[in-house]
C-alpha cells in the first residue's frame, strides 16, 4: 500500500471516529443514540427543586436527539438518561431551541421552568412553540426592547399548565383579556413588572380564577379603582414603586376574605389608608415604606385585628402617642424607622401586648423610656441621638440595637429587669464608663459590641457573670494601657476565642505615648504595669528568739503575695524556713529563733507576671546576699538570753534626730525671744525727770481770824 493510500485510510478512519464520537455526545446530526460515558459525568445536569438554580443548564448545552434525549415528567431522570421505559411513555424534557442564547430551561419534578431574555415577540412565540407539548410550570420573560408595548393575543392559548409567569417589558402599557387566554384555571402567580401600566389591568386579570399572587411593581399606576380586583382570590398583592397618591374605600373590594399581604412601598401616599383597609379581615402584612405618611389616625371604629406586621419605614411621622396603634392591637412586628420622631411617649405601645419586634432606628430620639411591652423580643434604637436609655421591665427582650447614638455611660440601672438579653450592639457611641454591675444580671448574654467608643479602661469583673458570652467586640477604643487595664488583659488572654482576628489587631493603645498604636494583646503584662519594687526592708524589735520585719512596696498592682524566708547562712546546707503572706501584708514577727545567731532574712514579691528569684541559694555563691527589685535580703543577729532588747540603728537614729530637733527648736526660740525683748526695751520712750517736791509752808494755810470769829 502506497503512502498516499495509507494517509487516505487514516483520514477516513478519523472521520468515522469523529462521527461516532458526535453520536456519543448526543449530537442530533449524528443520528445515533447518546450514551453517557465517564467523561459525561462531569457535565452539568438539570437540577431538582432541592438544588440551587445556579447549577441548572442553559439550553445551548442540551442539544440532544428528539427521540433519545427524553425524560418522563415526574421521573426525575436527568436529560439524556436512558431508561427501560418504552418510547410511547416518554415525553420531551428541555428541548433545543433555535435561539440558543435566549433562554434557560430548568427541569423541575412537576414541569419545566423557562427563563428568557428576548428582543422581539416572535422569539417568545418560537420558544413556546418548541415546548408546546411540555408541562411548563413557570415562564419568565425579560426584554430590553422599548417598542414592545403589548402582549399578543392567544400567546398562551395552548399552555394551560403554566402556574407562574413573570413578564418584564419596559414599554408594556396594555394587557388584554385575550393575551392571558388559556391561563384561566392554572395561573397562580402573575408578575407584570418594570413596565408602563397606568391602571390596574382589571379586565385582563378578572379571568384568572386561580390567581393568588399579583405583582405590579415598578409601573406608573396612580389610582386603584373600586373593586379593581373583584372576583380574584388574591392572597398577596404587590403595588410597590408606583405613583399611587390615595386609595378609596373600596379599592380592595372583593378581597375582604382572601388578602393576607399588601405591599404599597415607594408610592406617594400622604395619609395612612385606614378606610381602604378597614374591611380586609384576613390582612396580616402591610408594607407602607417610603411614602409621605405623617400620622396614624384612629376613627374609633376600625380595628385591623388580623394585622401582625406593619412597616412604616421612611415616612414623615414625627410623634407617637397612646392612640397611635390602637387600631392594630395584634401587631407582632412594627417598624417606624427613618421617620422624624423626636420624642416617643412611653405609653405609645401599651396596647401592643403581642409585639415582639420594634424598630425605631434612624430617627431623632434623644430620650426613650419603655415599659409594659410584655412580649418584646427585639428592639432597634440605632442611629438616633440617644444620651440615656431606660429599659425597665422588658422581661423577654433578647436583642437590643443601640449603635450610632450619643450614649456616654452605662449605669447599673440601664438593663434593669432585662435578664434575657442575649445580643447588645453599642458600637459607635461615646461611652466613657460602665458601672461595675451593669451586666451583672445578663446571664444569657452571648454577643456584646462596644467597639468605636471612648473607653479607656474596662474592669474584667464587668464580664464575670456573662458565662455564655460568644462574641465580644472592643476594637477602636482609646485604651490607656496601664495597670487599670491589667484585669481585662488577663481576661482576654484566657478568652481570646471571643475576638475576631481583625478585632484583636484593632484593639490598640492610645496612651501612654511609648505604647501608642501597639496591639493590646501583643504586649506583656509588665508593659502595662511596672514590676513591683520592694523599696524598704526594716528589721526591728530584736530579741534572743524573735525579730520583727517590715517592708514597703512600690507598684504593687502585680503583687499576688509575698514569700518570707529566713535561715542560718553559716551552715553549708541551711534548713530554710518559709512563710507565705497575702498581697496586703507588710510586716511579720519571726519567732522560734536561736539566740546569738546570724540570720539571713529575705522578702520576695510573688505574682503571675513577677519574675521569681531563687531565695535560698548556696551559701558559697556570692548571689545569696544579693537583692533584686522584687526581693530584699538583710542579715540580723539575735541577742543573747541575758541581753535586753536593743533598739535598732534606725530607731536610735530616729530618736536622736528628734532630740536634736527639739533642742535646736528650743535654742532657736530662746534666741528669738531674747532678741525681741532687747528690741522692745530699746524702743521704750524715756521719762522726763521732774524735781522732787518738799513739804513747805505753802502747803498749809491757817484760816484768818476774820473768818474764825465772824
Amino acid at each position: 500500500m502506497s503512502f498516499i493510500s495509507r494517509v487516505v485510510l487514516v483520514l477516513q478512519s478519523t472521520l468515522v471516529l469523529t462521527v461516532l464520537w458526535l453520536g456519543v455526545l448526543g449530537s442530533p446530526e449524528a443520528g445515533v443514540p447518546s450514551l453517557r460515558g465517564p467523561s459525561d459525568q462531569k457535565r452539568p445536569q438539570f437540577v431538582s427543586p432541592a438544588l440551587s438554580l445556579s447549577k441548572a443548564v442553559s439550553l445551548p448545552s442540551v442539544a440532544v436527539s428528539p427521540i433519545h434525549a427524553m425524560s418522563r415528567v415526574g421521573d426525575g431522570l436527568p436529560l439524556g438518561q436512558v431508561s427501560n421505559t418504552s418510547e410511547s411513555e416518554w415525553t420531551y424534557g428541555c428541548a433545543p431551541v433555535e435561539h440558543q442564547s435566549m433562554c434557560s430551561c430548568y427541569a423541575l419534578d412537576n414541569g419545566l421552568l423557562i427563563d428568557c431574555k428576548i428582543t422581539a415577540i416572535y422569539q417568545m412565540k418560537d420558544v413556546l412553540k418548541l415546548l408546546i407539548s411540555q408541562p411548563i410550570k413557570s415562564f419568565s420573560v425579560i426584554s430590553i426592547n422599548q417598542t414592545l408595548n403589548s402582549l399578543p393575543e392567544s400567546l398562551f392559548q395552548n399552555y394551560s399548565s403554566i402556574e407562574q409567569m413573570y413578564i418584564s417589558l419596559p414599554s408594556l402599557a396594555n394587557v388584554s383579556v385575550e393575551s392571558l387566554r388559556g391561563l384561566e384555571t392554572s395561573l397562580k402567580t402573575l408578575s407584570l413588572v418594570n413596565s408602563k401600566l397606568k391602571v390596574i389591568p382589571k379586565t385582563a386579570i378578572s379571568i384568572l380564577k386561580s390567581l393568588s399572587t399579583l405583582d405590579l411593581e415598578s409601573n406608573v399606576i396612580q389610582e386603584v379603582d373600586a373593586y379593581a380586583f373583584h372576583g380574584i382570590p388574591l392572597v398577596s398583592l404587590n403595588l410597590q414603586s408606583n405613583q399611587i397618591h390615595s386609595l378609596i374605600e373600596y379599592s380592595f373590594g372583593g378581597l375582604e376574605n382572601t388578602l393576607v399581604e399588601l405591599i404599597l412601598i415607594d408610592n406617594k401616599l400622604e395619609r395612612f389608608p385606614l378606610h381602604a383597609l378597614r374591611r380586609l379581615k384576613r390582612l396580616e402584612t402591610l408594607k407602607l415604606q417610603s411614602n409621605q405618611i405623617s400620622d396614624i389616625p384612629d376613627d374609633a371604629i376600625t380595628r385591623l385585628s388580623s394585622l401582625k406586621s406593619l412597616d412604616l419605614h421612611s415616612n414623615q411621622i414625627h410623634h407617637l402617642d397612646s392612640q397611635s396603634f390602637i387600631t392594630t392591637p395584634k401587631l407582632v412586628t412594627l417598624s417606624v424607622a427613618n421617620n422624624r420622631l423626636t420624642l416617643s411617649d412611653s405609653q405609645a405601645f401599651q396596647h401592643l401586648l403581642d409585639l415582639e419586634t420594634l424598630d425605631l432606628s434612624h430617627n431623632d430620639l434623644q430620650v426613650v423610656a419603655f415599659s409594659h411591652i410584655p412580649a418584646l423580643r427585639s428592639l432597634d434604637l440605632s442611629n438616633n441621638g440617644l444620651h440615656t436609655v431606660h429599659l425597665h421591665s422588658l422581661h423577654n427582650i433578647k436583642e437590643l440595637f443601640l449603635s450610632n447614638n450619643n450614649i456616654q455611660r452605662l449605669t447599673n440601672e440601664t438593663f434593669v429587669n432585662t435578664s434575657r438579653l442575649s445580643v447588645i450592639f453599642l458600637q459607635h457611641n461615646a461611652i466613657q464608663s460602665i458601672d461595675y454591675n451593669t451586666l451583672h444580671s445578663l446571664h444569657h448574654l452571648s454577643t456584646l459590641d462596644l467597639s468605636y467608643n471612648q473607653l479607656k479602661a474596662i474592669d474584667a469583673q464587668l464580664l464575670k457573670h456573662n458565662t455564655l458570652l460568644q462574641s465580644l467586640y472592643l476594637d477602636n477604643n482609646p485604651f490607656h494601657c496601664d495597670c487599670r487595664l491589667l484585669s481585662l488583659y488577663d481576661w482576654l488572654s484566657l478568652h481570646s476565642r471571643l475576638l475576631e482576628l481583625n478585632d484583636k489587631e484593632d484593639m490598640v493603645c492610645s496612651q501612654p505615648p511609648t505604647l501608642k498604636d501597639s496591639s493590646l494583646l501583643s504586649l506583656h503584662a509588665i508593659d502595662l504595669c511596672p514590676v513591683p519594687i520592694i523599696s524598704l526592708m526594716e528589721i526591728s524589735k530584736l530579741a534572743s528568739t524573735q525579730v520583727s520585719t517590715r517592708w514597703e512596696v512600690q507598684n504593687d498592682t502585680l503583687v499576688g503575695g509575698f514569700t518570707l524566708e529566713y535561715y542560718l547562712p553559716s551552715n553549708r546546707t541551711p534548713p530554710i524556713s518559709q512563710k507565705f503572706l497575702g498581697p496586703e501584708e507588710r510586716q511579720l514577727d519571726i519567732t522560734d529563733l536561736k539566740p546569738e545567731n546570724l540570720y539571713m532574712v529575705c522578702v520576695q514579691a510573688n505574682g503571675k507576671y513577677v519574675r521569681s528569684d531563687v531565695l535560698h541559694t548556696d551559701t558559697n555563691s556570692p548571689q545569696y546576699l544579693s537583692s533584686t527589685s522584687s526581693k530584699k535580703c538583710s542579715q540580723v543577729r539575735t541577742l543573747s538570753n541575758s541581753e535586753r532588747s536593743v533598739i535598732s540603728l534606725q530607731t536610735v537614729g530616729l530618736v536622736v534626730s528628734i532630740v536634736v530637733f527639739v533642742v535646736l527648736l528650743i535654742t532657736l526660740w530662746t534666741i528669738l525671744f531674747t532678741a525681741h525683748k532687747s528690741r522692745a526695751k530699746r524702743r521704750r520712750p524715756l521719762k522726763v525727770q521732774e524735781p522732787e517736791e518738799y513739804i513747805t509752808y505753802r502747803h498749809f494755810s491757817l484760816p484768818s481770824s476774820e473768818n474764825v470769829y465772824s
